[in-house]
């Protein structure tokens, strides 16, 4: 293995020292499915039924950060822009089909 880069290593500090590495690499918490909601469980909805739910989620309770609402689309052309940010530090993209259900075990193909 690698060494950790340095976001990764604030994760084994403990006390003042874990206090001073979240000021320097805060970190959040970026939604992009909705699994379960209020006791329900979502994944046999359909994607576009979930991410309209985590939608709301994120306008009623109004959330900001360290919450960020993953950025959605179904334009290609978006896509391809998006994976040109390293900047960022974007990994990837998470491809969705918006009709089907992640049901319990499910692996889509």
């Amino acid at each position: 293995m690698g060494r950790p880069h340095g976001h990764q290593t604030p994760l084994q500090r403990r006390g003042a020292g874990a206090a001073r590495a979240a000021d320097a690499w805060p970190v959040h918490f970026v939604a992009f499915d909705l699994l379960r909601l209020s006791g329900t469980d979502t994944t046999g909805w359909p994607y576009r039924r979930r991410r309209a739910a985590l939608e709301s989620v994120f306008t009623a309770r109004r959330l900001t950060a360290p919450w960020a609402l993953c950025p959605s689309t179904t334009d290609p052309t978006t896509v391809h822009e998006w994976l040109t940010w390293t900047t960022v530090g974007m990994e990837g993209v998470v491809f969705k089909r918006l009709k089907i259900f992640k049901g319990v075990g499910y692996v889509g193909s």
